[in-house]
């Protein structure tokens, strides 16, 4: 995993295609237009997942997840920026983790360790991994892909995810409460997040 696209838009946080939070903007493509662009990879004649999208349900309680409560699904793509499959990612264990050097203040952000996805119609089933999964106080570069999903109502704040390790951290799209996202409910501006279930809403095209 690693190359980040917009499923609609470019961000334009660091003038690439996705930002980064606190590293260097990456320096393979853009999406620039209403439909997808590709921007340096090299296109399948089959449909094969080769990008995702990441979305969540985080259940807050006193800064952790609940894990019984919390889940994680993920939406494969083709080449051309087309939708696949969706398959869920058992959730195994999710705690805390100390917040990762950045430009922005997060207000939240955890560890989840994700068990083996399941097989669905013709996508292969996405392996074990880790995430990490955040939130930031909202930046305007989501504004473009804001305005494709249709989400200019909200008043949520930016989900942020990293993928390993000391990797970087995107821009991913929004997370909030249900009120949040449909513009009711104002976000706090100082962490830690309110306890409350918040939705992961991907927003970003990943490489898988």
């Amino acid at each position: 995993m690693g190359t980040a696209r917009c499923i609609m838009f470019g961000l334009a946080l660091t003038g690439c295609a996705v930002s980064r939070v606190g590293d260097e903007a990456p320096t393979n493509g853009s999406a620039t237009g209403p439909t997808f662009t590709d921007s340096g990879a090299t296109p399948t004649t089959t449909e094969e997942p080769v990008y995702y999208v990441l979305n969540a349900t985080l259940a807050v309680a006193a800064g952790e997840l609940d894990p019984a409560l919390t889940s994680v699904e993920v939406d494969l793509w083709d080449a051309a920026g087309q939708p696949l499959c969706s398959q869920v990612l058992p959730l195994l264990e999710a705690t805390s983790s100390g917040f990762p050097p950045t430009e922005a203040e997060l207000l939240g952000y955890w560890k989840l360790d994700l068990d083996n996805g399941a097989p669905v119609d013709d996508c292969p089933a996405l392996a074990a991994r880790t995430v990490w999964l955040g939130a930031a106080p909202y930046d305007a570069a989501l504004d473009p892909a804001v305005v494709a999903g249709s989400l200019t109502q909200a008043t949520a704040y930016s989900a942020v995810l990293r993928e390993f390790a000391g990797g970087p951290v995107w821009l991913a799209g929004l997370v909030g409460t249900d009120d949040q996202l449909s513009g009711y409910a104002d976000p706090v501006a100082v962490g830690p997040l309110p306890d409350g279930t918040y939705e992961f809403v991907g927003l970003v095209l990943l490489s898988l």
